[in-house]
């Protein structure tokens, strides 16, 4: 699935989420809370985990028309003083023309609808 987006927007997004509410009340304070997540960009749109076979073999052959992007981002909170520590990195990926045969493999192999 795509969803259209401004990606320059996503990056402050990623930057400035509120860790969890639902963190365990056991854990000492001193303790640092780890957070993360990534997305792929390509042609503005954020792309979700593929959810057809069509849409997978689409996504691959567009990739040769232009970059495709990911955007990942890090957050560490201090749980004791709630002070926050994050940063984005995007990174720009490239790729030649898929084969039709290659796309077709990744599909019977499955991994690319859950990774």
């Amino acid at each position: 699935a795509k969803i259209q987006s401004n990606p320059g927007l996503i990056e402050n997004a990623l930057k400035n989420r509120k860790p969890p509410k639902n963190i365990n009340p056991t854990l000492r304070p001193e303790i640092l809370l780890l957070t993360g997540d990534q997305v792929v960009v390509h042609k503005d749109q954020i792309l979700e985990k593929p959810t057809s076979a069509e849409e997978v073999f689409l996504n691959c052959k567009s990739y040769s028309e232009s970059p495709a992007s990911t955007v990942g981002s890090i957050i560490i909170t201090d749980l004791d003083t709630k002070e926050r520590f994050s940063n984005v990195d995007k990174t720009e990926i490239y790729f030649r023309p898929i084969p039709d045969d290659i796309i077709h493999k990744l599909i019977e192999e499955g991994e690319v609808f859950y990774c």
